[in-house]
């Protein structure tokens, strides 16, 4: 089988033992049109490795819809789905198709599918086992011809045990799962995949040729990086603007580093630095965050509003 192109995962790197089984288990599926099932942390790569899929595939010249199970609430997120007929509730003046019809003949991913309403689920799997979709108040059965996968963070067998994920709908989407192991399972993939990125970063900031000490490369592979490739970039653009030279040093990674003769920090301005930081980590995603420190969200509500930092 010809081996995943590079250039659609440019946020992924192969080179470690822990991704052998995911680059043996790409190559086997990419050509063909089994659902596929992405697992693993936030920022691991799992966007980046879907499309990868895409465009491995037959599919890759029709479209990639990205839809976040996620970012929409339960009232708004059937009719992006479905579309809706005219008149199918205050405001629908006209038939509008939903983000699974506009994929038509390409690959939809359904991003932190998780989040899917228990509703939305029930129509879901409908759609899965006939392949036909019915827009919000309408009666017609539109044929659908998408490719699906699907994308979590989260524990979807725990959930169905729970009860809030159905066992049929996991089933159809876990036609052939891959796990993604996060970037403290692969540090020999660190040091290549920052540079990688780098350049990137530096070719979007308009200076090319910026690169890594070597005390700064021996960082990054030490971090445990609980946002995985998303923190990754998120660390390396904020040192590339904070760089003047050419070289980026290990002190434009985690600012400069204090005497032991200065005032010690306060424990509250520690904590604070320990939110602001575990925020940057997972994107601004509280949830993931609370999970990082330790602590209840409730609890990180709390402590956003005392050091105001947008509770």
């Amino acid at each position: 089988m010809s081996p995943l192109p590079d250039t659609p995962a440019r946020t992924l790197t192969w080179g470690a033992a822990a991704m052998k089984p995911v680059v043996a288990a790409v190559e086997r599926v990419a050509a063909t049109d089994a659902t596929v099932l992405l697992t693993g942390e936030s920022g691991v790569g799992k966007t980046a490795l879907a499309r990868a899929l895409h465009r491995a595939g037959a599919r890759r010249d029709r479209p990639f819809v990205v839809i976040n199970c996620g970012a929409l609430s339960p009232s708004l997120l059937e009719a992006e789905l479905f579309g809706y007929e005219a008149g199918a509730f205050t405001g629908a003046d006209a038939r509008r198709c939903g983000r699974l019809e506009a994929a038509a003949g390409g690959t939809v991913l359904l991003d932190e599918v998780g989040e899917l309403p228990l509703a939305t689920q029930t129509r879901f799997l409908r759609v899965l086992q006939a392949r036909t979709l019915r827009r919000v108040g309408g009666i017609d059965e539109v044929p659908l011809d998408v490719r699906f996968i699907a994308a979590t963070h989260r524990d979807l067998p725990g959930l169905v045990e729970q009860g809030r994920f159905r066992a049929d709908l996991y089933h159809r989407l876990a036609v052939f799962p891959i796990h993604l192991p996060p970037l403290r399972a692969r540090r020999a993939d660190i040091a290549p995949l920052a540079q990688r990125l780098l350049g990137d970063i530096a070719a979007r900031l308009g200076c090319p040729g910026l690169d890594l000490d070597p005390e700064a490369a021996r960082w990054l592979v030490g971090c445990d990086w609980p946002g995985n490739v998303r923190a990754l970039i998120n660390a390396l653009e904020r040192a590339a603007i904070m760089t003047d030279g050419e070289t980026i040093g290990v002190d434009a990674l985690i600012g400069p580093r204090r005497s032991r003769g200065g005032r010690p920090r306060s424990m509250a301005e520690v904590e604070r630095d320990a939110i602001e930081h575990a925020l940057a980590y997972t994107d601004g995603h509280r949830r993931q965050a609370a999970e990082i420190l330790g602590i209840g969200l409730r609890t990180l509500y709390d402590k956003l509003k005392r050091y105001d930092l947008g509770g």
